[in-house]
């Protein structure tokens, strides 16, 4: 037979605890509303939204906030990338 004994199972359940993943933290909207700000990207095209909006371009402003949205939420769907400004793991 291959693998453990019933005794060295019991020890290492011991030793190191259930082999069960770790839960996914789960973020509230508002977090998530906060998180949108620390992308300077994200930040200059709301920024660049709220003045389309000032100027009376009600149609450019929901476009451009749509893109940032999109590029906020984009990111944070990307395996391996930081939920701040979207760099891969272990590439500078």
């Amino acid at each position: 037979a291959v693998g453990l004994t019933s005794q060295e199972a019991a020890a290492l359940l011991q030793q190191c605890g259930p082999n069960d993943p770790t839960p996914a933290a789960r973020h509230s909207a508002a977090l998530d509303l906060l998180r949108l700000f620390l992308n300077p990207l994200v930040l200059v095209l709301l920024i660049a939204a709220v003045i389309s909006a000032f100027l009376g371009e009600t149609t450019d402003a929901g476009i451009i906030t749509v893109i940032g949205l999109l590029v906020h939420f984009g990111e944070r769907s990307i395996p391996g990338a930081t939920p701040q400004y979207g760099r891969i793991r272990g590439r500078p």
